[in-house]
């Protein structure tokens, strides 16, 4: 379980199944938690910042995290 933590309010959590991802607003414990400004995360999660970014803060599972990154399809729309 994946879950993004904006430090200027707000939680989600991403469980990976089978038929796709399902996201769920709300905070609870993960595999690794991503946290940062809500602006910054945005970026993270349509690759215009990378996780290394000073305001980015990746606890866990960190390889978890950039495969997640890495596999998943962004679409905006």
């Amino acid at each position: 379980m994946l879950q993004w933590q904006a430090t200027d309010g707000g939680a989600w959590v991403v469980v990976r199944r089978p038929d796709g991802a399902k996201w769920e607003t709300g905070s609870r414990e993960a595999d690794v938690t991503i946290s940062g400004p809500a602006a910054s995360l945005l970026f993270s999660l349509t690759r215009r910042l990378p996780l290394t970014d000073g305001d980015i803060t990746v606890d866990g599972d960190a390889d978890l995290a950039r495969h997640w990154l890495d596999n998943t399809a962004h679409v905006s729309g």
